[in-house]
């Protein structure tokens, strides 16, 4: 007699009331799921399961799959699929992101991906690949540059150019930041934790070259008021200074305290008159100062005065596009005022603090923090400074590796930001020892490689660029004559 194997039953599904629990834990879920949450814990959980997850049949205890039902995505006006919760356990998470997805059809979704390349490679038929980035200009400082740069782009990379690169690279490190101060210099970062320290640093350089009086305030934390709640009481002297040691990205990178002088730049942290050319992340430039009624006076001691209250608004107006006849054109509430505008202390957005509680332990808060809206512009990071041309500009670069490890689109952005490798300028040494050059030429070698995929589609568009000029010889020709011709009247 053969063994017959018996076929394996498939696991049933979670019940109903794992939804329900699921509801209850979750953290961060949507305004609609949370106003979803409270209708089936009051009112009918039934209908609300049997429309948000149409696939699972919600007549069985425990539930089965609905054959009819496989492929459907969400029935009800859900935008997007729940948050995970965060502080369930490996079990649970598991069975709820098998309820909230949907079975994949991976037939379909690798025939739609593949129809999307040959929609892409039937277009790309005339191509026209640039050598390099348009910022760099045809000097030998820009051509070493787009060496280094096109390293970190696809092209060919060996030991010796990346030691020859971090050798260059590294006698560029500046010694002190005070040298550069008549320049006004700004920094490109890797990451946002130092960004505020450094900002604070070069505001107090360039106040000191212009003369100008230093003023500094702390914002101010509140509780969140929950509504229909009892009001929630003012955060004590210890709690205050336990928020100020939170990380800015928290509070939507409203700094802890800001640094001001008549002239001082800034990047806008909200869109606040967007009609005199100043948006979110637009740069401006402080222009006025409104005081606290209850501010006491100056006493003119010490390197800078500090405020005891918030300011009641701060002034600015945008550094380009503020003058009358072109933005504001019509505008003569602003052009009046060469743009300028007011800015006054706001709330930012909410994050969780853990605060000591009475006796021993913590207790999570929800706290907001006070200040005008105005972020560090000196120091940015790598993300802000895309597609930005630095010109004549004086930029520092951090190019040090973070224990986390570096990106090659970092290093690639960073080096293509700068018209010339005279002007590239580190903020500190990539290595001081033997020990740590041998350990950067290798990590920087390793950020030389492209992803596969990224690789192929290189290699395609480069034949396809060739092709391309194969069919225009006589453009690319006369293109070439115009280039040598422009290039002596542009290096002179």
């Amino acid at each position: 007699m053969e063994n017959v194997r018996e076929a394996k039953r498939a696991k049933p599904g979670p019940k109903p009331s794992a939804v329900l629990d699921y509801f209850e834990e979750v953290g961060d879920y949507s305004s609609s799921s949370k106003r979803y949450a409270r209708k089936c814990k009051f009112i009918n959980v039934e209908a609300l399961l049997r429309t948000t997850f149409p696939w699972f049949d919600w007549t069985k205890q425990p539930l089965e799959l609905n054959p009819g039902q496989k492929a459907m995505s969400f029935a009800v006006g859900d935008s997007r699929p729940l948050s995970q919760p965060r502080n369930l356990c490996t079990e649970r998470r598991t069975t709820m992101t098998t309820l909230m997805r949907p079975p994949l059809d991976l037939k379909a979704t690798h025939s739609c991906i593949l129809e999307g390349f040959r929609v892409y490679r039937s277009l790309a038929k005339t191509v026209f690949l640039l050598e390099k980035q348009q910022r760099q200009d045809s000097s030998p400082s820009g051509r070493r540059l787009t060496e280094y740069a096109s390293m970190f782009g696809g092209e060919p990379a060996t030991e010796q150019r990346i030691a020859e690169m971090v050798d260059d690279l590294n006698s560029r490190a500046i010694v002190d930041l005070a040298d550069l101060a008549h320049l006004e210099p700004r920094v490109v970062l890797q990451r946002n934790e130092p960004r505020h320290t450094l900002n604070t640093r070069l505001i107090m350089l360039e106040a000191q070259r212009k003369n100008q009086r230093l003023v500094v305030w702390n914002v101010d934390h509140v509780p969140v008021q929950k509504r229909g709640a009892a009001a929630e009481p003012a955060l004590t002297h210890v709690e205050k200074a336990v928020a100020m040691r939170i990380k800015d990205h928290e509070f939507g990178h409203t700094t802890a305290d800001t640094w001001y002088y008549h002239g001082a730049r800034y990047i806008l942290l909200d869109t606040t008159a967007a009609d005199a050319g100043a948006s979110h992340n637009n740069e401006v430039e402080a222009c006025g100062l409104l005081e606290d009624g209850r501010e006491p006076a100056d006493d003119s001691r010490g390197p800078y005065r500090r405020l005891k209250y918030l300011p009641a608004a701060v002034i600015v107006r945008p550094i380009s596009g503020h003058i009358p006849g072109t933005v504001l054109q019509g505008l003569a509430d602003y052009a009046s005022r060469g743009g300028a505008f007011i800015l006054s202390p706001r709330a930012s957005c909410i994050a969780e603090v853990d605060m000591p509680a009475a006796g021993y332990g913590t207790i999570t808060k929800q706290i907001r923090r006070l200040n005008v809206p105005l972020g560090d512009r000196q120091a940015v990071t790598d993300y802000f400074v895309q597609g930005r041309s630095f010109k004549d500009e004086c930029w520092l670069v951090d190019l040090a590796v973070p224990p986390n490890g570096i990106k090659r689109a970092t290093l690639y952005v960073l080096l293509t930001r700068f018209k010339m490798l005279d002007h590239v300028r580190l903020l500190r040494p990539l290595y001081t020892t033997p020990h740590e050059r041998k350990r950067i030429i290798k990590q920087f070698l390793s950020m030389t490689n492209l992803e596969p995929d990224l690789a192929a589609n290189l290699r395609l568009l480069k034949q396809a660029a060739r092709d391309t000029e194969h069919r225009y010889t006589a453009e690319f020709q006369h293109a070439r004559q115009l280039e040598a011709c422009w290039t002596p009247s542009a290096q002179s």
